[in-house]
């Protein structure tokens, strides 16, 4: 979700409120979020809990499998259709070297207005029609991209999914599996109408 970036200690007792309000135990959580009910124990107890003592310090990763299981599950109490109902599986993409004149022909090719763009394996930024309407076909991608597509979870009610899009400057939203983390999908206006 966009926003500020906030402490593990808030984080944590969201998480616990959350898993308690689902009514989730803690092996329950730990299964689907593929980490042991030890360790859920222990972040709970370290941190939602605080004791005098050292508190563990669990990885970034364990941390968001456990918060996006959690929101996951929310999102599937609170509301029918979600966005991974509605996604494209397909993401047609450019490059971040990829020049303008590249990028134009996707676009063409594909009837789409707008495209994510990657460097590395990773979504870095996204660019748009607008964006190219005065610049020379041999200019970079990277040079003209904007910000990224905004990336939920694929358990987002499609709703949210629209309110997100009325605000965001770039319209479509990258779809994250909550489980793996991986980048699975892409929604559109067109897709939540």
């Amino acid at each position: 979700m966009p926003g500020e970036l906030r402490d593990l200690e808030s984080v944590v007792k969201e998480m616990v409120y959350l898993r308690k309000k689902l009514g989730i135990n803690q092996k329950a959580l730990a299964r689907r979020a593929g980490v042991s009910q030890s360790l859920v124990a222990k972040i709970e107890s370290s941190w939602a809990r605080p004791k005098k003592g050292k508190k563990i310090q669990p990885s970034y990763e364990v941390v968001r499998r456990l918060y996006n299981t959690l929101l996951s599950e929310y999102y599937r109490h609170a509301s029918g259709r979600t966005v991974r109902d509605v996604m494209s599986k397909r993401i047609v993409y450019v490059n971040a070297n990829d020049s303008v004149k590249r990028a134009i022909a996707l676009m063409k090719k594909n009837d789409f207005s707008q495209l994510p763009v990657k460097e590395e394996g990773s979504y870095v930024g996204s660019i748009v029609s607008n964006d190219l309407l005065d610049v020379d076909y041999k200019t970079r991608v990277s040079e003209v991209m904007g910000p990224c597509f905004t990336i939920v979870p694929d358990s987002m009610p499609i709703e949210n999914a629209r309110e997100l899009m009325k605000t965001a400057r770039r319209k479509a939203l990258l779809v994250q599996d909550s489980e793996t983390g991986r980048i699975v999908g892409i929604v559109t206006p067109h897709d939540v109408m």
